[in-house]
């Protein structure tokens, strides 16, 4: 009887841990925090320090497992996610559950999808579930899968989780155990916190201006933000946090991608000779976005690939591809190569626009 309601308390603890509340900071301590120095120690600070895990009565719960509904709780934390969508065609999600409005702004975000009525919150997360859900979220495009072949245990991925965890280990985010993956392994809050850690070495989680280098992902998740004269050697992504404010990049060199999942219709400016080698808009929460680059930037190339309402593109561009069925604007653009794909693309030319070359197959007819 004893095990019985010991059971059920740390069932509750767990739960309780993930339910949205105010972040406790790292220096409150937690009496199961691991020891500095572990592999998990740094992993779970920032974790902490960022808002993505907190704590219940002064425990942390490294090693407990995490469920769907936990896991959503994160991601929607880490992108600042805010709109939701209708999800009562899911019999299994409970109008009153804690986490009713986190898995609608997942289901919003395409990090969650479902299956039929179902949406399993309260099944545990195994570790390629997760890897599915954080490529999503990353935007990632689909990897060679001859990556998986460095991992002894590659056959224990599942054929629909393939595509998105290859593309997590060739980026370099996944590094497997002596040789292992354990696909099919229940994920702990402590191996997710890891994993969100080598995706994102830092954040921007509120307005202001940012000066300082970032080496890895750094992820803006507030509205009127302004990167100054920095690098960042990896990817900048922008999200759903941003909501209809700005984001300013004044000389700023991006090595990777900029990715859009935020922002409104006088939202990314690139400015003072800015530099990214592509941008990838997927911005799936209300309202349009705009891209706006000064003369003197250089942007290589533009995927859009996701999106309902209008992104708007002014400024130079060398090559613009249209993967969605999103409205496309390019406003005062000029535009080397236009490229579009989707069936239903719908794509306006305004102002002064030019477009050297268009490349429109029988697809998009």
């Amino acid at each position: 009887m004893k095990r019985k309601v010991l059971s059920i308390l740390m069932a509750i603890c767990l739960t309780l841990s993930l339910i949205p509340t105010a972040a406790l900071a790292a220096d409150d301590g937690f009496s199961d925090m691991p020891a500095e120095g572990s592999w998990s120690y740094a992993p779970l600070k920032a974790a902490i320090d960022n808002g993505l895990l907190t704590g219940s009565d002064g425990m942390l719960l490294p090693n407990g497992i995490l469920t769907r509904a936990q896991m959503a709780a994160i991601i929607n934390r880490a992108f600042g996610a805010a709109d939701a969508s209708d999800i009562s065609s899911f019999a299994d999600v409970s109008a009153t559950a804690w986490y009713h409005a986190d898995i609608a702004k997942a289901v919003r975000m395409g990090t969650f999808q479902g299956s039929g009525t179902a949406m399993r919150p309260d099944d545990p997360v195994t570790r390629q579930e997760a890897f599915v859900a954080l490529a999503r979220a990353f935007k990632l495009a689909d990897g060679d899968t001859s990556a998986l072949l460095a991992f002894t245990d590659s056959g224990e991925v599942f054929s629909w989780a393939a595509p998105a965890v290859s593309a997590m280990v060739g980026a370099g985010y996944l590094k497997g155990d002596g040789g292992l993956l354990s696909p099919a392994a229940d994920i702990t809050r402590a191996e997710f916190a890891k994993v969100m850690s080598n995706m994102v070495a830092a954040y921007c989680r509120t307005s202001g201006t940012y000066t300082q280098n970032v080496t890895g992902n750094l992820l803006v998740n507030a509205p009127d933000v302004t990167l100054k004269a920095l690098t960042v050697t990896g990817d900048l992504i922008i999200g759903e946090g941003v909501g209809n404010g700005e984001v300013t990049l004044d000389g700023v060199t991006v090595t990777g991608r900029i990715v859009v999942r935020g922002g409104g219709v006088n939202s990314i400016i690139l400015t003072n000779k800015s530099s990214v080698g592509s941008i990838v808009v997927g911005k799936t929460g209300d309202g349009g976005v705009r891209i706006r680059t000064e003369e003197g930037c250089q942007v290589d190339i533009v995927y859009i690939d996701d999106g309902k309402d209008d992104v708007i593109l002014a400024g130079t561009f060398s090559e613009v591809k249209i993967e969605a069925d999103t409205p496309v604007s390019l406003k005062d653009a000029s535009v080397k190569s236009l490229t579009i794909q989707a069936e239903g693309a719908n794509v306006k030319l305004e102002g002064s626009t030019t477009v050297d070359a268009a490349i429109i197959p029988g697809t998009a007819a």
